[in-house]
């Protein structure tokens, strides 16, 4: 897929992802060195995603839905503050 074709969804529940590979690779990281359980599922849900991203793959969208049945708030908060570091 072209992702320089592809429309993302322009809604609150859907998080846009700018340098989608980088982003995931620092949250995984981080991810790996927890034990709970909420920490777990969401490295492996992300470690696929990551796992499947294209090399020159740029962009990619969430669910924030998603987020809090893989891992509660704590795991969206996660997300949340890796795409703000990603920003600065």
């Amino acid at each position: 897929m072209d992702l320089d074709t592809v429309r993302f969804p322009d809604d609150e529940d859907h998080l846009i992802l700018n340098d989608y590979p980088r982003l995931f690779d620092r949250l995984l990281q981080t991810l790996m060195g927890r034990e709970d359980s909420a920490s777990r599922r969401l490295a492996a849900v992300l470690g696929n995603r990551r796992k499947w991203a294209d090399q020159k793959q740029t962009g990619g969208v969430l669910n924030r839905n998603d987020l809090l049945e893989i891992g509660g708030e704590q795991a969206l908060k996660w997300v949340l503050d890796a795409i703000d570091l990603s920003i600065t």
